[in-house]
């Protein structure tokens, strides 16, 4: 029984039964808005080649993402989050998170998360696991492929000519546009309905099926 009265009280219920990632996602939404609504190819991978941020991908739009989210929220959340096994998280306010990008024009039904044994062991010690998803509308083009070979001249040391033609011979994301946020926050009981893959390092990822966000806690924002 809480001894006090009036909106002291009720402030401390609140704050007694309030979920621990209530104000990670509180504060998301708010910085959130400061990202750019528009990612060009070229001013992006520029942008990262200057920061020297993992310029060298070739899914620039996913660490663009990291990057320009990095920038806004470097002061209020840990970058990286936690890291068991030598494997990070993205970033960690009461809970960690990892960063997602998918595409509204895509077929892609799957998301792939994180390591399967640090979410288990982070949702082992803080209770959930979060995942910061944007959704965006994409530009798939360079059918002249302007673009490709712009890519294959900044970064031509790290290609063989296998890989080179192998990017030549795919449609390419030349434009983002941010359309919308989705928190989507898993629990022990979450675990359950997630698919697992084998990644080149032989250690389980978990994945996502998109068709099923809403089966978990979720939480949508909407980008003007």
């Amino acid at each position: 029984m809480l001894l006090c009265g009036g909106i002291v009280c009720y402030v401390e219920l609140v704050n007694r039964y309030m979920k621990k990632y209530t104000n990670d996602i509180k504060l998301l939404q708010t910085e959130l808005l400061k990202l750019p609504k528009i990612w060009e190819g070229k001013k992006s991978v520029l942008e990262l080649k200057e920061a020297d941020y993992n310029w060298r991908q070739m899914e620039w739009w996913a660490f663009y993402f990291e990057f320009i989210v990095h920038k806004i929220l470097n002061e209020k959340f840990a970058f990286p989050g936690d890291k068991f096994d030598n494997v990070c998280f993205d970033l960690k306010g009461n809970i960690n998170w990892d960063l997602k990008v998918a595409m509204l024009n895509s077929d892609n039904e799957f998301c792939i998360l994180n390591n399967k044994n640090i979410v288990d062991t982070a949702i082992s010690k803080d209770g959930y696991y979060g995942v910061l998803l944007a959704i965006c509308d994409v530009e798939w083009g360079d059918l002249d492929k302007t673009l490709r070979k712009w890519f294959y001249e900044l970064k031509i040391e790290m290609f063989d000519n296998k890989l080179w033609k192998h990017i030549l011979n795919k449609y390419y994301i030349t434009r983002v546009q941010l359309n919308s946020f989705v928190f989507i926050v898993i629990d022990k009981n979450g675990l359950e309905r997630l698919s697992s893959i084998a990644s080149k390092d032989k250690n389980n990822q978990y994945m996502i099926n998109m068709d099923i966000i809403t089966d978990f806690e979720h939480y949508f924002m909407e980008v003007a």
